[in-house]
């Protein structure tokens, strides 16, 4: 058919798709399903093979069900009250501008949208509504299995220069450029940045709907990214831990 193809251009004899090849049996094994994606189970049969017995005994936790580690006061999580000691150092204030919180929201909201579409368009199942899930943009990879590796390597390219380019815009709409700041706006931005977090927290603990807090793990982690990159050009990082020695 291929070669019918290629003659196309030359006798104009179109290819009938109703004449391709099937393979003898509609139905795929089931350990060839995607682990990330909930298929559907009516084109899979139970393969009684030992790659089906290995596949069926590996049981995958669903993210979407654990709950949140973040409940209670943002401020008494383990990581702000590390990190609080040599934040308030730089702060002129410790109450939150409701001002700034609102503007954090609006920001928060484009950055969900604009992950929400690239995990969308850059999901390899072909099931309607499926997305790639915010675990998977945040380390850069994609759990769904596909035949087509060149097909694949050219999504999880395009997926990550998208995730990086968001990630590049969204902190330079909190902080601007961080190497071009003088000390004193420095630490306006570390306010900002602290906020940025502790909003994150504040959001987790409301145990919203999964459309209404996709992306809101990562944006917490942006903003922990910042705090930590003012607190090192401020040079008020906490000290390493000395390594034990055996």
């Amino acid at each position: 058919m291929h070669s019918w193809a290629v003659d196309y251009p030359k006798n104009g004899n179109k290819v009938d798709i109703r004449d391709m090849p099937r393979s003898l049996i509609r139905f795929k094994p089931d350990w060839s399903m995607a682990e990330n994606n909930t298929p559907q189970t009516s084109d899979y049969y139970k393969s009684d093979r030992a790659l089906g017995h290995l596949f069926r005994n590996i049981v995958l936790e669903d993210m979407s069900n654990t709950p949140s580690s973040h409940q209670g006061n943002a401020e008494e999580q383990p990581i702000s009250k590390v990190l609080w000691s040599h934040v308030r150092r730089h702060l002129s204030t410790s109450t939150r501008d409701q001002t700034r919180m609102a503007w954090i929201d609006s920001l928060y909201m484009t950055y969900r949208e604009e992950l929400t579409y690239t995990a969308s368009t850059y999901s390899l199942s072909q099931v309607g509504g499926s997305k790639l899930c915010e675990e998977e943009l945040v380390i850069g990879t994609i759990l769904g299995k596909c035949t087509q590796r060149r097909y694949r390597s050219d999504r999880l390219y395009a997926m990550r220069e998208n995730v990086g380019f968001l990630v590049q815009e969204t902190k330079g709409q909190l902080v601007g450029r961080l190497e071009e700041i003088p000390e004193n706006a420095l630490k306006e931005r570390l306010a900002v940045a602290w906020d940025v977090w502790l909003f994150s927290l504040d959001k987790a603990a409301q145990c919203l709907p999964p459309e209404d807090s996709f992306g809101l793990e990562s944006f917490g982690l942006l903003g922990l990214g910042l705090v930590l990159e003012c607190l090192e050009r401020l040079r008020s990082l906490p000290p390493l831990p000395n390594p034990v020695r055996e």
